[in-house]
């Protein structure tokens, strides 16, 4: 079991501050308030070297989208390779749909993971992301990276829409012979200012169904199970560190000492291998 403690060590940056084109009805932007943001590109290895002194391992770079649904990653990807290349630094960028023009730059930067969302639902890429796009859309951004050789970890995110099943079965399914190395299931939370405040919790029943078929459908890709989710439900933390993913990001102290299991710690996004991978 691998326990992922990002913290400082792996900080969050965004490329376009607190800035997004979308308006997306479980995030509003919200997210975005919590991360870093970036400094224009001629800035970004001075920032990144002064976050290496402050103890970064690694870092996070996503940011918000524009109205395709792309983050616009295209001219921080030298500095992700010259991070690699002199800091030593650890990466993990999330792009949003897939810019095709961007992929030499993505390829070249060669980050250590690439952060793809997947939905399987077009009705809730319409009505949470305001996106004309389908599913398909999402499963070749993934294959598109995966032929390139790059590590490409899928999120799915159970009760995306209000709480509401989201298509996450057949985004599962959409993934089955892609050879992902990792699938990250992230959990609703319903946010303050945001369309979604007043959705019920997604049921702990619900997550772990979801977990069991993607184990059963997925063999050979962990599982993991993300930060976005809320915090205090202690009984889903249990769940998951009893096996039923390989992975859990912040897992409170309580679950931790009911537990009592062995595990590796790791310090960054559970979308980066750990060291003994």
């Amino acid at each position: 079991m691998k326990v992922y403690l990002p913290g400082r060590h792996f900080p969050s940056i965004s490329v376009t501050g607190t800035g997004c084109a979308l308006d997306c009805a479980h995030c509003g932007a919200a997210y975005l308030r919590h991360m870093l943001p970036a400094p224009e590109p001629g800035g970004f290895h001075d920032f990144l070297a002064s976050l290496k002194r402050k103890g970064a391992g690694g870092f996070l770079l996503s940011g918000g989208c524009d109205d395709e649904g792309r983050v616009p990653l295209g001219p921080y990807l030298p500095g992700v390779r010259k991070a690699k290349d002199t800091l030593g630094l650890r990466a993990n960028v999330h792009v949003g749909l897939l810019d095709e023009g961007m992929m030499p730059a993505l390829v070249s930067a060669g980050p250590d993971a690439i952060s793809v969302d997947i939905i399987g639902d077009e009705k809730v890429i319409s009505d949470v992301y305001g996106l004309d796009a389908d599913p398909a859309d999402y499963a070749r951004a993934i294959e598109t990276l995966l032929g390139d050789g790059l590590r490409v970890v899928p999120h799915i995110t159970i009760g995306l829409n209000a709480s509401r099943p989201s298509g996450e079965e057949e985004a599962i399914g959409l993934l089955e012979g892609l050879g992902v190395p990792a699938l990250i299931f992230n959990v609703l939370v319903p946010t303050k200012g945001t369309r979604f405040e007043g959705a019920p919790a997604v049921g702990n029943g619900r997550v772990l169904e979801m977990m069991s078929l993607a184990r059963r459908r997925l063999p050979g890709t962990e599982i993991m199970l993300g930060c976005m989710r809320p915090k205090g439900n202690v009984g889903l933390e249990v769940e998951a560190l009893r096996g039923a993913v390989d992975g859990i990001v912040n897992p409170s102290r309580a679950a931790l000492q009911r537990c009592g299991a062995r595990h590796e710690t790791v310090e960054a996004c559970c979308a980066i291998p750990s060291r003994s991978a």
